[in-house]
């Protein structure tokens, strides 16, 4: 029955003939106290969402009513960054019932930071005793290329010797998480490289380094674009030189050098040199 007033006739029967008519009032019942159910709880994902409500339901002389949702004006219920926010629900003009209720709600915080991929200004460097460093260049989430200082804060550690070094982005705002990305740094390459023939055999030597350097590695082939090419290695810090033996007689080959250094067990490189040329005896 609707707000409003309601009309009661009362027809006599048996000993008594007639009628008597009434009327009383129904009121609209307050939501004031309603119980609010929500529908799942919202993630940041970078757009403007609205929560959903499932149920109001009021208790009206012991018995639960629940109040259909085209009877309320519904506020407040968008939202966009991760916090707390207050929605209103308030019944409509000439609806049966009266009054608002609010209800709290929340964007939680995107917990998938760690997925972020993190590009650095530049991924390697050539060790000259000087600590050196990349900066962030863009943290990229879903497609969505994420703002510096508002979605997260970056440390960027320096790296001085020769290995690999992580760079760690915290996120902040509506995200939550760590992600890592790393940069190495590589051995100085080779210089004052030289190559002398011999019989089925070529010497190759080089300038002495004692900094960031586990040894030499040499590459040969008698062909010019390298392929199929062998490799050597001259071990020490203070190798500087390297004979390779048992070659063909007469024959051209094609060499390159290039400096590496074991980190943990890691092998990092130099570049390779420029190709030198020799022919054997």
């Amino acid at each position: 029955m609707d707000v409003g007033i309601a009309s009661v006739k009362v027809s006599g029967k048996g000993n008594y003939t007639g009628e008597a008519k009434g009327s009383f009032k129904i009121d609209a019942l307050s939501i004031k106290d309603a119980k609010v159910t929500l529908g799942d709880a919202l993630t940041y994902n970078g757009s403007e969402q609205t929560q959903e409500v499932k149920s109001v339901v009021v208790k009206s002389g012991g018995k639960e009513v629940t109040v259909p949702l085209d009877s309320l004006e519904i506020t407040g219920n968008k939202a966009t960054q991760a916090d707390t926010y207050t929605m209103t629900l308030a019944a409509k003009e000439n609806s049966n019932f009266a009054d608002s209720v609010t209800k709290e709600y929340s964007v939680a915080q995107n917990s998938g930071f760690a997925a972020a991929k993190v590009t650095l200004s530049k991924a390697s460097f050539t060790y000259n005793g000087k600590a050196q460093k990349p900066s962030v260049k863009s943290v990229v989430l879903n497609g969505k290329t994420l703002i510096n200082g508002t979605d997260y804060t970056a440390n960027v550690a320096s790296g001085k010797k020769v290995g690999t070094y992580s760079v760690t982005v915290t996120a902040k705002g509506s995200y939550t998480g760590k992600a890592t990305a790393s940069f190495v740094i590589n051995p100085k390459g080779v210089t004052k490289f030289k190559v002398s023939k011999a019989k089925k055999s070529f010497k190759a030597k080089w300038a002495k380094s004692k900094t960031e350097r586990s040894g030499v590695q040499l590459k040969y082939s008698t062909k010019k674009s390298m392929a199929n090419a062998k490799t050597v290695k001259a071990k020490g810090a203070s190798a500087k030189a390297k004979t390779v033996k048992k070659l063909k007689k007469k024959t051209k080959y094609y060499v390159q050098v290039r400096a590496y250094k074991v980190v943990n067990g890691k092998t990092y490189y130099s570049g390779w040199s420029k190709v030198k040329t020799v022919k054997t005896k």
